[in-house]
């Protein structure tokens, strides 16, 4: 029995064990849990699968940096999940910035829900402090759920980016967006806000990156750009561990497999073993920058397997291998050849200006802004007349007849109530586009001023006119914000269909893309590379197409048609 505490006499026996009991508790408490910084925590109050925390040399240092803003490039099997995890439960633990609210953020609620209860949840399980501490605050009837855990009034929500409504009430100090690559970049944004009224906030962005120049790969691009830096014992040379300079494997053809993997120093004049897992430091590449980035390659894991790295990197005629070899293993954004197009791959004409069209074909993206190309057909090749932007309607109706639009093609899916009511103030002029599986041709509904072609057909049209020379560009075009960046956003890859056992090509990108969804459409609307052109508006008790009697819907296949007169 403990001992009495003196002054409770009044409250009885049973009182005095009852308070001392849960004084003692407390003190136990406070000696495993004073350990105030994060690297210091995590090693006093985690264990995996039973056994003390032993972080890999490269990781304490970002366990340590507790700057404001940090972006982590990464592949996968590198421990940076635990990190999250380490760096949610300590927060909430001791109240980190006074409050110690967190919110963590996923692609989706199902893929957070998950998390929270494999990682999360086992996490809190194998510690015994943990569990402790968790049990006593559900006994007062705080949370333990899986998208809300609370701790001594601190709060961890777990949210998905498809559920941004569910926390929009949250306060964070800490806001982690995991996976970023598939967030959109509104989303990001708006958790970032979510840190408006804490003391000390922190924002941590993490990833495997998919492709060039956008995700974390462009969060890392505008980041200070930390690398690990390791030191070779036979010639004093520091280098970081790159796959190109340091890995050295052989393939013997004989039983088709890589065998004899080694790591080797990048001098040409040392090429001694070095260990790839030693103790080094973070260097960055530009210094002073605020926000603060650290890429870590498979290489600098204790679970990397060197043979099946090695031979993933030979498989070169397999994208969807070679593009995990870079993405998961290298912890590097990759694009396949060929399938982004290129700013170099656009034709230029200095006799070409930004400036109202004659006679246009436009081209509406919808989103939260409205992006618009214009368009028009010069003697041989299309012009591109205009790119712009706008917040509304209205300012859409004076770019219309601006730039005496003749068709035009705007995105059903953004509003499609609102697209629909201005498709209806021009009717045969202005068509809704929606994706259709499976088929290749362009088909116009006339009731519903609708037109539906399948997605990567739609940007392979544009793509193709912009590669072959068939639409050119003035330079000044180069001036106007995210323009290029929207065109090289989409990247064009073949993806395995399990309903039709194939690879089917389709563009992928999470990065920004309006601009050149907005030209696919005017490249539609003109009728151009087998999209066919909308109907001319003529009554249909006058017209046969391919002698059969009128219907509002039609297919226009590889050349441009239009209805015609009977007789």
């Amino acid at each position: 029995m403990p001992e009495k505490i003196a002054g409770l006499a009044a409250v009885g026996n049973k009182g005095a064990d009852y308070l001392a009991q849960g004084l003692r508790e407390s003190l136990i408490e406070i000696t495993e849990g004073d350990a105030e910084d994060l690297l210091s925590w995590t090693k006093a109050n985690r264990l995996i699968n039973g056994r003390e925390v032993n972080l890999p040399f490269s990781q304490r240092g970002i366990y340590e940096d507790l700057s404001p803003d940090v972006v982590v490039r990464k592949g996968t099997q590198v421990f940076i999940s635990e990190f999250l995890v380490n760096l949610s439960l300590w927060a909430i633990d001791t109240k980190y910035a006074e409050r110690g609210n967190v919110l963590y953020m996923m692609p989706t609620q199902l893929l957070m829900d998950d998390f929270s209860q494999s990682r999360m949840d086992k996490a809190i399980e194998e510690s015994p402090y943990l569990n402790r501490r968790f049990v006593k605050a559900m006994s007062k009837n705080q949370a333990n759920r899986a998208r809300l855990k609370r701790l001594g009034g601190s709060s961890l929500h777990m949210r998905g980016s498809d559920s941004l409504k569910q926390a929009i009430s949250v306060d964070a100090d800490i806001v982690i967006d995991d996976e970023v690559d598939w967030f959109s970049e509104e989303t990001v944004e708006w958790t970032r806000e979510r840190l408006g009224s804490s003391q000390q906030p922190l924002f941590r962005a993490v990833s495997k990156p998919t492709y060039p120049g956008q995700g974390i790969d462009l969060m890392y691009g505008d980041s200070d750009q930390r690398q690990w830096h390791i030191k070779c014992d036979a010639c004093n040379r520091w280098q970081t561990i790159d796959w190109w300079k340091n890995i050295v494997f052989h393939y013997d053809d004989r039983i088709q497999a890589v065998t004899d993997v080694k790591v080797l120093c990048s001098n040409e004049k040392c090429r001694q073993p070095i260990n790839h897992l030693a103790d080094g430091e973070w260097v960055a590449a530009h210094p002073g920058r605020r926000v603060h980035g650290y890429h870590i390659s498979r290489l600098l894991s204790p679970l990397v397997n060197l043979v099946a790295m090695a031979e993933d990197s030979l498989r070169v005629s397999d994208i969807p291998i070679l593009q995990r070899f870079y993405n998961s293993g290298l912890g590097l954004a990759y694009a396949p050849k060929g399938g982004r197009i290129d700013s170099s791959e656009l034709e230029y004409d200095s006799d070409l200006s930004l400036h109202p069209a004659d006679s246009g074909f436009g081209g509406v993206d919808v989103g939260l802004k409205l992006h618009a190309a214009v368009i028009e057909k010069g003697e041989s090749k299309l012009e591109v007349r205009q790119m712009e932007e706008f917040d509304t309607f209205d300012e859409l109706d004076i770019w219309f007849s601006k730039n005496n639009i003749r068709n035009c093609i705007i995105d059903a899916r953004g509003d499609p109530r609102a697209t629909t009511e201005w498709a209806e103030k021009y009717p045969g002029r202005v068509y809704r586009w929606s994706h259709i599986e499976n088929t290749n041709d362009t088909r116009y509904n006339e009731d519903t001023s609708e037109v539906k072609l399948n997605r990567t057909s739609l940007l392979d049209n544009m793509f193709g006119a912009c590669r072959d020379g068939r639409m050119v560009f003035p330079h000044e075009i180069r001036s106007i914000p995210s323009f290029l960046a929207h065109l090289r956003a989409l990247v064009r890859e073949l993806i395995k269909d399990p309903r039709l056992n194939k690879l089917i090509p389709r563009y992928v990108g999470s990065a920004p893309d309006h601009y050149a969804f907005a030209l696919s459409y005017a490249v539609l609307a003109a009728g151009e590379d087998g999209a066919s052109p909308p109907p001319q508006p003529i009554e249909k008790v006058e017209v046969s197409f391919a002698g059969q009697k009128s219907a509002p819907s039609w297919t226009g296949m590889n050349k441009a048609r239009a209805w015609r007169r009977v007789g």
